[in-house]
């Protein structure tokens, strides 16, 4: 009998521990499928986020000369370009003031440039001149606003890096294109006021060096002279 016992012991504890490897066999795959599940749901939304198309703007600010001139015109550009992957649209600008010693006299500082499509661009400008020179005229940004996408009407805001700009006098610019011309000439060598300044100063030391040796050769000369006409009348005496 206690040999019985025994076996049927045995044979419930096998059972047993058959069972629970049957239960947790059984209840892995569904964890597995959660998973599954969660990635599946997680690229789901990635997918809604990529594929939602929004339009994304880059303002520029940039001049169409090089220098501003004291009494001349200088003209504003501003280039809005739409590097997204939708139309914006209600697109307005609106520039920060200029900056002191320039006064408007064409244009505005604000547009409203309606929609700009998918990789164009649209342009404003304005005309300022500058009423005084020798000066770093300094421009603010531009800001820039505009609905991102058709089916949200909330606005987005970028904005243009500042930009700054010299404004030269009348006297100023002739005596930049003289250095120009003369760096041109002496093939980049003097390309500097201090650079013809030093020119200028080695140039009066030559001329000072060549009038002496010529005022020197000609005091020789004379000398020379008047000692052979004094021999010469020396002869005639004897």
């Amino acid at each position: 009998m206690a040999g019985n016992w025994k076996l049927l012991l045995i044979f419930g504890l096998l059972l047993s521990a058959s069972v629970v490897r049957i239960a947790a066999e059984d209840e892995a795959p569904a964890a597995g499928e959660t998973a599954a599940a969660e990635a599946s749901d997680a690229e789901d939304i990635d997918e809604d986020y990529s594929e939602a198309d929004k339009a994304h703007l880059i303002v520029r600010k940039f001049f169409k000369e090089e220098m501003g001139v004291q009494g001349r015109n200088l003209t504003v550009y501003l280039e809005i370009y739409n590097a997204g992957s939708a139309t914006a649209n209600e697109v307005t600008l609106k520039d920060a003031p200029w900056p002191e010693g320039l006064k408007l006299i064409d244009g505005s500082l604000e547009a409203h440039l309606g929609k700009v499509d998918v990789g164009s661009s649209v342009q404003h400008s304005y005309v300022v001149v500058a009423e005084k020179g020798s000066f770093g005229a300094e421009f603010q940004s531009a800001t820039v606003t505009y609905q991102p996408e058709l089916d949200n009407r909330e606005k987005q805001t970028t904005s243009s890096s500042a930009y700054g700009i010299y404004v030269m006098t009348p006297v100023e610019q002739i005596t930049r294109y003289a250095l120009m011309a003369g760096q041109y000439a002496t093939l980049g060598m003097a390309s500097t006021p201090a650079h013809w300044r030093n020119i200028a100063i080695l140039a009066v030391i030559a001329a000072a060096a060549l009038l002496g040796n010529n005022t020197y050769k000609s005091v020789n000369t004379k000398t020379s002279e008047r000692k052979r006409a004094a021999a010469l009348k020396e002869l005639e005496k004897e």
